[in-house]
């Protein structure tokens, strides 16, 4: 991990340990779903999706590491359906939340969300519920 990256996850440990302020409750314009396995990841917009498969590398990681790059991949398939645009992410998983010690699923979370700040998404996060 970089020495610049550190800060930041001083930062997040912090935010997990003290009162949040109340974010303003915004409607999302456009809800993704998201779902994946050992092969790969699918998500959709209705009625739009995407789908991918992973490579060797990624089949290995852990759940959680996987799971954010199916988020990742779908935000960027769909950047410009999103852009400027309130998202909603239902997930079953919900380390996808965000709410990780992990140092590598943070880094993995920062370059999202920097991604989402350059093309104005804001990011959401639902629970999706199995059926």
């Amino acid at each position: 991990m970089g020495e610049h990256v550190r800060p930041h996850l001083l930062v997040v440990d912090n935010l997990q340990h003290s009162v949040r302020p109340e974010v303003p409750s915004i409607r999302p314009q456009v809800i993704t779903f998201f779902d994946t396995s050992n092969e790969g990841w699918g998500a959709s917009i209705v009625p739009r999706q995407a789908a991918g498969k992973w490579d060797d590398r990624l089949r290995s990681q852990h759940l959680n590491i996987v799971e954010l790059q199916a988020v990742s991949n779908a935000l960027h398939h769909f950047q410009k359906d999103i852009m400027g645009q309130s998202v909603l992410i239902k997930t079953v998983n919900m380390t996808v939340q965000g709410g990780t010690r992990s140092s590598g699923l943070c880094f993995q979370t920062w370059e999202m969300f920097q991604w989402a700040i350059r093309n104005g998404v804001d990011l959401r996060h639902g629970q999706q519920t199995l059926s």
